[in-house]
């Protein structure tokens, strides 16, 4: 099997080398968690210990920034219109940060970038089932939306 990483550069070890990693330790305890995964890479040698954050303290605050930032996706705030209620994300991440919902869709460059992370989300989905063919209406629900 040939391995590649989704997005090239962000991780300090070949694609190839850790898909065999993770193979490797799925064929050994017929899964995979992420938890069996730090396991076996606390040992300096094993292939992927240069991806995680070994320094306790540095990886307590990215932990507790990606705690914040699980926080404010969670936050919503509830609208009701006379059909239904239905909850709204408080804060919407454009650009390099989070902002008020509010704010966002009173900015027609903040709206922006809003759409094209939304359609790019889209378009990742449509990559990642596409061989999903119970799927197909809503492929092509994004291909109507694309166009």
């Amino acid at each position: 099997m040939v391995y590649k990483w989704k997005v090239p550069g962000l991780m300090p070890v070949d694609a190839q080398t850790a898909g065999e990693e993770i193979d490797r330790l799925y064929q050994s305890k017929g899964r995979i968690l992420p938890e069996d995964i730090v396991e076996a890479s606390k040992d300096e040698s094993a292939p992927l210990h240069p991806c995680f954050e070994w320094d306790d303290t540095v990886a307590a605050h990215k932990y507790r920034c990606s705690q914040a930032a699980s926080i404010i996706r969670l936050i919503v705030t509830e609208d009701i219109s006379p059909t239904k209620e239905y909850a709204v994300r408080a804060f919407v991440h454009t650009e390099d940060c989070y902002k008020p919902t509010s704010v966002v869709v009173n900015s027609e460059d903040a709206m922006e970038t809003i759409l094209k992370t939304a359609m790019s989300e889209l378009f990742a989905f449509r990559r990642k089932y596409e061989s999903l063919s119970a799927l197909s209406p809503v492929f092509k629900a994004i291909e109507a939306v694309k166009a």
